[in-house]
């Protein structure tokens, strides 16, 4: 299978099962047309090549391989993940027992991967954000892989996405970390899995760059004023122990593009608050001599690598680039992508593709879909902030809302919840009545999203600059928690939390909760704000399930994509 053009497919573009297949010189676009979750190209068995291909404009993944033996070389792969919420540009997957013996001893080398989005949409105007990864090794069975010379920039979340496999070898790669780490390590015990990344290039294209948290199947983005998965070094995310997922890391090079100190970026907050792994209990401030401590980067420096462009996608490197001290070698660009044939169906590479791009332009993107409005009463007449949600006008229909959305913004088959919002001149009240099916199955022991409770996330935008995002824990037994996962400063949670008065009952077929926020601690000048930007959301143990009020197709708290609390008529 050579030299082919195919663009448009129903689904898949090129698919090879068995031994020995060729796989070069293609040009793949915009396939899927159809069927969403397909790929440009599958390579499946043994002794596979996957060379020298073209592929981009894809609704999901790039390459999909799995087997044994097989070469994955020289492709050029941009633009994919446009349609959905998850995005690998060369992607594998074997976590179950019968994919065991099925995916391993494959040599990824010298691909260019960017512009990795994940991306879908929920409803018209309405957009979900996931994760875009470069190379995706997903799974603790896909193992005993090399992934050497790549270059995977500019790709939403990370370079190479390494998820639990054993003896994977990262070595002499360019990667990029935007918003969390470069590799995603997910592997609860302490077997050894003996990885091994060495002689990479790490650049930083945000000043702010933020590592990610996978705690079960919710993900959280890490910033410098979150939790303590700050403390873990860049390259190792997830439940297994630092010594148990990476054997070696070491002559690598790191460096903030924008010229900040890589290690001033984030800061570990403190003790008691890990969600998994004991390095988490470290009170270290600055995480890469604390990962330093630990054996790793004994020889790897922070120091510009001298790109040729790297604005202008030029990863090639100056000649005094001090990566060349570490080891590093030059990856040969001028091969990678498609070349010259007399089997090529076009050459130079045909270029009708982009037509449906103007199409697109000359409609316009879709009219953004109305945000639902939450309308709080003038009035706090007789509340009693006692966990006794009675006095609430939970038979108006104008003054309540219901929490029926999954975060995906589908209905969820979950029991219902309720929420009221009233305020005066000194305090924002907000009560919600939580259906469930057995109070005495309530999990009320745990770390937030492990047992039940509710999330409340407000933020003022009325000014020129937008208010934090003020994010509050309930908890069935009265416990709450004033938090900086959506970003608010440390002070400004811990401000908040002081001020708050809380309560909670677990009644016959349901529990209940009231909040008193005072406006002086959340900074929001009433007399300026008619309206807030809002969401709550409960999680529900029993029911294995989150209901909300706006599904954000994310963590709650997204609230560009949530609705309005409306504090004047």
């Amino acid at each position: 299978m050579v030299g082919n053009d195919i663009a448009y497919t129903r689904s898949h573009g090129i698919l090879t099962f068995g031994r020995e297949n060729i796989v070069s010189n293609n040009h793949i676009h915009h396939v899927g047309v159809i069927m969403k979750a397909r790929f440009p190209i599958i390579a499946a068995g043994q002794a596979n090549v996957v060379s020298h291909n073209l592929l981009h404009d894809a609704p999901t993944w790039g390459i999909d391989f799995y087997g044994h033996a097989n070469v994955i070389e020289y492709n050029e792969i941009h633009h994919f993940g446009l349609e959905t919420n998850l995005a690998g540009g060369i992607y594998a997957f074997g976590d179950a027992e019968a994919t065991k013996d099925r995916v391993g001893g494959i040599t990824i080398r010298f691909n260019k991967v960017t512009d990795s989005v994940g991306y879908g949409m929920i409803s018209p105007g309405e957009w979900a954000y996931n994760g875009g990864t470069g190379i995706w090794l997903d799974g603790r069975y896909v193992s005993d892989n090399t992934i050497y010379g790549n270059i995977c920039v500019r790709n939403k979340n990370d370079g190479v996405n390494l998820h639990g496999g054993l003896n994977n070898i990262i070595e002499n790669n360019i990667m990029s970390a935007g918003i969390p780490s470069t590799i995603n390590h997910v592997r609860p015990g302490e077997e050894p899995c003996n990885n091994r990344i060495i002689r990479n290039i790490v650049y930083y294209a945000n000043a702010d760059p933020r590592l990610l948290l996978q705690y079960g199947w919710t993900m959280r983005g890490i910033t410098e004023t979150a939790a303590s998965a700050a403390a873990i070094p860049v390259f190792l995310c997830g439940w297994s122990s630092v010594k148990a997922a990476v054997a070696e890391s070491d002559y690598n090079l790191f460096f903030s593009i924008r010229g900040k100190d890589v290690r001033t970026l984030l800061y570990f907050r403190g003790a008691g608050e890990a969600f998994y792994g004991p390095w988490a209990d470290e009170p270290v401030e600055d995480r890469f001599a604390w990962w330093w401590s630990q054996g790793y980067e004994a020889h790897s420096i922070i120091a510009d690598p001298l790109f040729v462009d790297a604005a202008q996608g030029d990863f090639r490197l100056k000649p005094e680039s001090p990566a060349f001290k570490l080891g590093f070698k030059p990856i040969p660009t001028d091969r990678i992508g498609l070349y010259p044939s007399p089997n090529r169906a076009s050459w130079p590479p045909a270029e009708h593709w982009n037509i449906w791009r103007e199409g697109l332009e000359e409609s316009g993107p879709p009219k953004p879909k109305p945000r639902p409005q939450f309308n709080a009463r003038q009035d706090t007449t007789g509340i009693i902030v006692d966990g006794d949600v009675g006095e609430w006008p939970w038979s108006d229909a104008a003054g309540m809302v219901v929490l029926q959305q999954a975060g995906s913004g589908e209905a969820s088959p979950a029991p219902k919840s309720y929420a009221c919002a009233a305020y005066d001149d000194e305090a924002l009240y907000i009560a919600i009545r939580n259906l469930v099916q057995d109070p005495k199955a309530l999990k009320t022991k745990g770390v937030w999203g492990a047992k039940d409770g509710l999330e409340v996330a407000f933020q003022d935008v009325s000014g020129d600059e937008l208010g934090p995002i003020l994010n509050l824990y309930g908890y069935p037994d009265g416990q709450f928690e004033s938090v900086t996962e959506a970003g608010a400063p440390r002070e400004v949670a811990t401000k908040l939390g002081n001020a708050v008065t809380y309560a909670a009952q677990i009644g016959t077929d349901y529990w209940a909760c009231e909040w008193r926020i005072p406006w002086m601690a959340t900074g929001i000048d009433l007399h300026k704000v008619k309206k807030l930007w809002f969401n709550v959301g409960v999680r529900k143990i029993a029911a294995d399930a989150w209901v909300v009020w706006k599904g954000t197709g994310a963590t709650i708290y997204w609230l560009d994509n949530a609705g309005n609390l409306i504090l004047r008529p």
